[in-house]
């Protein structure tokens, strides 16, 4: 389907202005916590958000069983048939469940039903219930996908113990149900195993340089991610910083945004500039430049020979051991030629006018 489609739902830039302005007092906090990382402001309920103990988190995971029961039992079966075929692995996906809503039980039981449901659904009963992704549960088109290095967490956390996880549309590949599966198996096997970034969240830097196209846009998968961070993946999305040069993003992003959703929309900063502007914007939100890929100014080398060696197949449950991250670095001849050079900074308006 054409990103131009006149029916197709979008949000501008001056459509996103207006929902920032409006954010009350007490949100903009909350949202600016997120951005920036670090402790969350005195407003807020630092217990709840942090619970610390392991009583206070079988509290929690008590009263997230209790509003599973109370979801209708259509809702819930995959999750309580994962409970009989996996229970360890269901117990810590739980765990990090809770933490990407805030450790709010109600919250949580929606997004660990649909959890669920849709990973039942990408990965069929055999391998969901086998526990914990191992590389098994990829296709043979998914390590091109990986190979291609578009979407990856990155293997070193920001300063402020968030996940990073890099995104170039430039080298998504068109596979939809193969940039699904890795996208999943790269979160579950980056975040189970790290209750800081669970607790912390994970940022996304996406760039659009000039090479992009919009043949490198597809909407549907977009919106397919954007609905898994938003609904049923066991991270929280705390911040979306975008490194924008191409013209042509300019028609892809009301399409991006709308998908995003208000809490996202929230969360997204657009930078440009020179490429020392753009670093140092970053570095105002604690992301260091030199853990950012080379491509894009940073020192992290993607290596999938690496990644490959370094990621190992693991049998299903019990979690005991540790999973590989997947993410470590992509071979220097698959990288973009050099750095781009990004125009001057710009704020949302303008954006809007350029």
């Amino acid at each position: 389907s054409s990103i131009l489609s006149a029916s197709a739902p979008r949000v501008s830039l001056a459509d996103l202005e207006k929902e920032h302005s409006e954010l009350s007092l007490f949100d903009r906090e909350i949202v600016e916590r997120d951005l920036i990382g670090g402790k969350p402001p005195n407003s807020m309920n630092d217990e709840k958000l942090n619970p610390d103990g392991e009583a206070q988190a079988e509290a929690l995971l008590q009263q997230l069983e209790h509003e599973l029961d109370s979801l209708p039992k259509s809702d819930t079966a995959l999750y309580h048939e994962a409970l009989q075929r996996c229970p360890v692995f269901a117990t810590r996906l739980k765990r990090a469940v809770l933490h990407a809503v805030g450790n709010d039980p109600v919250l949580a039981a929606t997004r660990m039903a649909r959890n669920w449901r849709e990973r039942v659904k990408l990965f069929g009963p055999d391998i969901a219930f086998r526990g914990r992704l191992a590389m098994e549960a990829l296709q043979p088109q998914d390590f091109e996908t990986i190979r291609r290095g578009g979407l990856r967490v990155l293997s070193e956390k920001d300063e402020n113990g968030r996940g990073i996880l890099f995104s170039d549309r430039r080298r998504w590949t068109s596979d939809r149900e193969s940039m699904m599966r890795i996208c999943w198996y790269m979160i579950e096997s980056t975040v189970l195993d790290d209750e800081k970034m669970q607790r912390n969240g994970m940022v996304v830097v996406s760039v659009a340089c000039a090479g992009f196209k919009l043949e490198h846009f597809d909407r549907k998968v977009n919106t397919r991610l954007l609905t898994a961070f938003r609904e049923y993946l066991p991270i929280r999305i705390v911040g979306i910083h975008m490194l924008m040069q191409s013209h042509m993003m300019k028609l892809a992003l009301p399409f991006i945004l709308w998908a995003m959703g208000p809490q996202l929309r929230a969360r997204f900063r657009i930078h440009a500039g020179s490429f020392e502007e753009m670093m140092i914007d970053l570095d105002k939100y604690g992301i260091n430049s030199k853990k950012l890929p080379r491509e894009i100014g940073g020192s992290e080398v993607f290596r999938y020979d690496r990644w490959v060696a370094t990621t190992s197949p693991l049998l299903p449950d019990p979690l005991e051991g540790t999973a590989g991250r997947g993410n470590s670095e992509l071979s220097e001849q698959q990288t973009p030629d050099a750095p781009p050079q990004f125009i001057h900074t710009i704020s949302l308006s303008r954006a809007r006018a350029a």
